[in-house]
């Protein structure tokens, strides 16, 4: 139920500024179709997970502070969106309702 009141409400917002013709507020890296469905690639999130704690980790042995920290940031949201995919996956394989 959360999942398809947030797709709505992204949805419409899209849309108003799509008739507004304004500049939407936000960016986002993936994109989520009208059926409000989202494609999950765990092997390449696993990748940029993997790509993005390394980069950190340079930066970290670089001295560059803040953008290792931004670094780690994308890394865990990545991780997060991850695991929301993951569970969403097992919640929607059937079991006792369908």
């Amino acid at each position: 139920m959360r999942r398809t009141l947030t797709t709505l409400a992204l949805s419409a917002l899209a849309a108003g500024t799509v008739l507004t013709g304004a500049e939407p507020s936000f960016r986002t890296e993936r994109v989520v179709p009208a059926s409000g469905e989202m494609e999950c690639d765990i092997a390449s999130m696993q990748a940029e997970i993997r790509r993005e704690r390394t980069r950190a980790a340079e930066l970290d042995r670089l001295g560059e502070r803040e953008p290792a920290r931004r670094a780690r940031g994308k890394a865990d949201a990545t991780e997060r969106l991850m695991q929301a995919c993951v569970a969403a996956e097992e919640n929607l394989s059937g079991g006792r309702w369908t």
